[in-house]
């Protein structure tokens, strides 16, 4: 029977309310805690509750288990399944780590927002760490809430970690400022295209290798990991309308391949960058040759077709690797120290995509639909995560208000 009067034991004279389905698809009985309730009336409350609970597809047994075993089972299942990258499955195996660390005995169905809450505010009381938009726990948090998410209906009703966690667990004066990105003033960038062309030496095509990734990515705001898998073909265009590249991949420095998609791109989707200057053009041209006859020299063949291949190294150039993007990074620092560039803030290949954004979205007339569609992102995140004040429109803003204030 569902439900039992006890005449003995310690629950004697309390109504036993137990269950016992079967899972459709192992055909096994589902282990289902017996509950015991002092009325017969709240008894047949309880047992319609369990029921409804198999009904609307709540899964026990997962619910039984513990937290670390759940997260160790979905990531071997959704990496295989979605084929995470080296990269991608080792952040994930960090998190279950600190995960198996923090709720250790902890079963998924005592799992709340606030067992999560108190767990986030420990973790980073034990550490003495920062609190942020790219933080170590900002990023346990994401993938938490994304393996929750897998179990909605199954095990909680809702997500017990809330969008935006970091938010909601830790008052704005509690959160560091997230590290900004140094932005190329108008004059940096001339100066720095003019210290490039100095040094470019076209009968030595090695030399010119990253100093021209650095141009290119100044002109196009390209992510680096697009600039590494730019192929001669995709340079297209004419000397009327204007030469730009017209892009579909990207390279991945950690598994060593091509991805075959742009970044949150389905295969086969590609997108044309920004125009790039005839002398920069006529630049590429010039490598173009004379790396043509050092593969020749050299009997290598470039059968991806790479404009960036790495000729430094004869077994990755034979490999058909490209110039790895620590290698721009440091080009790049080193031609910054050279021109008077001295920041604390973020200064790698992505400022020049941040100081390309900047400079498109201070452009008067300029359509922010496509500038956000040659930087490949939508409108919102461009604005969001590229876009900042350009300190030349800064001071002709303030001067243009002039000290007698706006009003």
């Amino acid at each position: 029977m569902a439900i039992t009067k006890m005449e003995v034991g310690i629950h004697k004279g309390q109504y036993q309310v137990r269950i016992q389905p079967v899972n459709p698809v192992t055909k096994k009985r589902i282990k289902i805690p017996v509950q015991y309730t002092g009325s017969k009336q709240e008894a047949r409350k309880i047992e319609g509750e369990l029921w409804a609970k198999v009904k609307g597809g709540y899964d026990y047994d997962q619910a039984a288990s513990f937290v670390p075993d759940c997260l160790a089972d979905f990531i071997d299942h959704q990496g295989t399944l979605r084929g995470w990258s080296k990269r991608t499955r080792s952040a994930w195996n960090n998190t279950l780590g600190i995960v198996s660390e923090y709720f250790e005995g902890v079963r998924m169905e005592r799992l709340t927002e606030d067992v999560v809450r108190s767990f986030a505010r420990k973790f980073i009381a034990d550490r003495h760490l920062t609190v942020g938009p790219n933080s170590v726990i900002a990023r346990v948090l994401v993938h938490m809430r994304a393996f929750c998410h897998y179990y909605v209906g199954a095990v909680f009703l809702r997500n017990p970690v809330p969008r935006g966690a970091i938010n909601v667990f830790f008052k704005e004066e509690e959160q560091s400022l997230k590290q900004e990105r140094y932005t190329l003033r108008l004059e940096e960038v001339d100066e720095l295209v003019a210290e490039i062309k100095e040094e470019l030496d076209f009968s030595n095509p090695l030399i010119c290798i990253s100093r021209l990734a650095i141009w290119v990515d100044l002109q196009t705001g390209m992510r680096p990991q697009e600039l590494q898998a730019l192929r001669w073909s995709n340079l297209v265009g004419d000397d009327e309308n204007g030469y730009y590249f017209h892009i579909n991949d990207a390279w991945n420095d950690v598994s060593k391949k091509l991805n075959g998609h742009l970044k949150k791109r389905k295969h086969g989707e590609s997108r044309d960058t920004l125009p790039i200057s005839y002398e920069l053009k006529e630049s590429l041209d010039k490598y173009h040759e004379s790396q043509k006859q050092y593969l020749q020299e050299k009997k290598i063949v470039n059968e991806r077709d790479l404009i960036f291949l790495n000729l430094n190294d004869y077994q990755k150039s034979a490999s058909g690797f490209p110039v790895c993007q620590t290698s721009l990074n440091e080009m790049l620092k080193r031609l910054g120290d050279k021109i008077g560039i001295d920041t604390d803030l973020k200064w790698s290949l992505y400022s020049l995509r941040h100081t390309v954004a900047t400079k498109l979205a201070n452009t008067p007339g300029i359509s922010y639909p496509w500038a956000a569609s040659v930087l490949g992102h939508t409108v919102s995140v461009f604005m969001k995560t590229y876009v900042h004040v350009n300190e030349e429109i800064d001071g002709k803003m303030r001067n243009t208000i002039g000290k007698n204030g706006l009003f």
